[in-house]
């Protein structure tokens, strides 16, 4: 009875192993594993090491991608530096070290670290193929000579990142750059990226003089020349540096942030709600903004109106109503705005405390 439950608890840590991502293996188990004669990738790593721990993800998402066919094709890894054994018999001399061993044991060299070659070498040494997780569809504008002009330079601002087929940072860059895109998704600003090797473009590359990888230039909205990006490459340092040149207001969760909806000209007048002829002088001041703040003049005007209704304590009330809206309620992202928008002009109606005093 005992052994049965070794058995079955083995086979557990097995099972929760692989679904984990790739199967970690030790001196002890390593031989067994690569007698099975299943076609293996093994990744032979070190705990301290920095590019071992780059690529640990990249293995991992390798792992589950296969995991459908885990009797065909094994993804393995092994801590080679404290599995002397296994380091040995490879000739491991840096880190990290990959291999593929096919059915007969016969093994080569693996060079590639990106998740599309290693996919690539997978599905061509043994015929499965990767089950790849659904993605949502990408918000990054494709651009080519054929269309850049009628997506670029039509009075929206825009960010476009020259990029090549080859290059490593461009595709380190290319999960921060989804994710910015995904960010704006709902914004008056186009996130572009031209493909300069994929024969499509060679006027665009030509035209604005781009010569390394990848290159990211800001278009402003007035249609005047483009500048180069100078900030950082993480989503925060591209989040900042955007809604500072195009004056947009989202965070790096995809939300807006507190100034979202705010006009300044109108704010003196909000925090003297209450006060005669209010309405109307908004109703005056909202009547002259520009066209793309008008919706946010009307928002300040009808909460302006509420107030002269129902008393300055409607300004609390509501805005107690609206947080919690946003802490529990599952709400489409355009209507999350448009509450957001709203929370932040009502908290430009809130009395001062030298105004609750004197209430």
């Amino acid at each position: 009875m005992r052994g049965l439950t070794q058995i079955v608890f083995g086979a557990l840590v097995f099972a929760g192993l692989c679904l984990a991502g790739a199967i970690e293996a030790t001196d002890k188990s390593l031989d067994g594993l690569l007698n099975k004669g299943v076609p293996t990738v093994l990744d032979l790593y070190a705990t301290w090491c920095g590019h071992c721990k780059r690529l640990a993800p990249v293995y991992d998402e390798l792992a589950e991608m296969f995991a459908h066919a885990q009797d065909k094709v094994q993804i393995v890894k092994i801590d080679a530096d404290t599995h002397r054994k296994a380091s040995k018999k490879f000739n491991v001399e840096y880190f990290p070290t990959l291999k593929f061993i096919d059915a007969d044991g016969k093994q080569e060299d693996i060079e590639k670290r990106d998740l599309d070659d290693l996919v690539s070498l997978v599905e061509s040494k043994t015929g499965i193929k990767a089950k790849r997780p659904r993605t949502e569809p990408s918000k990054v504008v494709d651009l080519t000579d054929t269309d850049f002009d009628k997506k670029v330079g039509q009075g929206e601002p825009a960010l476009v990142a020259f990029t090549a087929s080859w290059c490593g940072h461009c595709k380190r860059l290319k999960p921060e750059y989804e994710e910015l895109a995904r960010v704006y998704s709902r914004d008056p600003i186009v996130i572009g990226q031209v493909d300069a090797t994929g024969g499509g473009a060679d006027g665009l590359t030509e035209k604005y003089g781009i010569s390394a990888f990848p290159t990211i230039l800001y278009f402003p909205a007035d249609g005047s020349d483009p500048v180069p990006y100078p900030s950082g490459r993480s989503l925060g340092a591209f989040v900042e540096w955007i809604n500072e040149e195009a004056k947009l207001h989202r965070t790096p969760e995809g939300a807006l942030d507190e100034n979202a909806g705010i006009i300044p000209s109108l704010n003196e007048l909000a925090a003297k709600a209450g006060s005669t002829n209010v309405v109307d002088k908004i109703k005056s001041s909202a009547s002259k903004l520009d066209k793309d703040l008008q919706d946010y003049g009307q928002v300040y005007l009808r909460v302006a109106q509420k107030v002269a209704d129902n008393g300055i304590e409607y300004v609390s009330k509501e805005i107690k109503r609206l947080e919690g809206i946003l802490s529990k309620a599952a709400v489409s992202p355009e209507k999350l705005d448009q509450m957001k928008v709203r929370l932040n002009i009502l908290n430009r109606f809130k009395p001062s405390s030298k105004e609750k005093e004197e209430l």
